[in-house]
């Protein structure tokens, strides 16, 4: 599983000479990559009741966190992406696997929620950047 974050820039206000307008986009992935980390982090943490049971609950059965510490983002340039180590389960949590058609687990869509969360987001979170960066130009 995957969360491919990606910015296409255009027009003579981004040309490259135009250096901190750039690197405002560049920190906009890097923010948007850790939150998106931390999304997930939360949604896939054990709680001690309900989704996922606690070792205390659970004893030998419960999960030790080998899908949540797999979970890593990566930032370069104006590209990030969040994954999941390829976890070979994944595909099953996530709800999209072949075998999730054929048990009563539909998956807990976490990658996807998280993606949705961002791309609401991102506007935002860009606008917020490319404006500081133009104020520091307008000095």
């Amino acid at each position: 599983m995957e969360i491919i974050l990606e910015v296409e820039i255009k027009g003579k206000l981004f040309d490259l000479k135009a250096k901190p307008i750039v690197d405002a986009i560049k920190r906009s992935v890097q923010t948007l990559v850790e939150k998106g980390e931390g999304k997930l982090f939360e949604r896939l943490r054990a709680r001690p009741a309900g989704v996922f049971l606690s070792v205390a609950e659970a004893g030998k059965k419960a999960t030790k966190g080998h899908y949540y510490r797999n979970i890593q983002g990566k930032v370069e340039g104006l590209w990030g992406v969040i994954r999941d180590g390829n976890v070979i389960y994944g595909s099953w949590l996530e709800g999209i696997g072949s075998r999730n058609i054929t048990t009563r687990f539909k998956g807990y869509h976490s990658f996807r929620l998280t993606a949705q969360e961002l791309q609401q987001e991102a506007p935002k979170i860009v606008r917020k950047q490319v404006e500081q960066a133009m104020r520091e130009l307008n000095q």
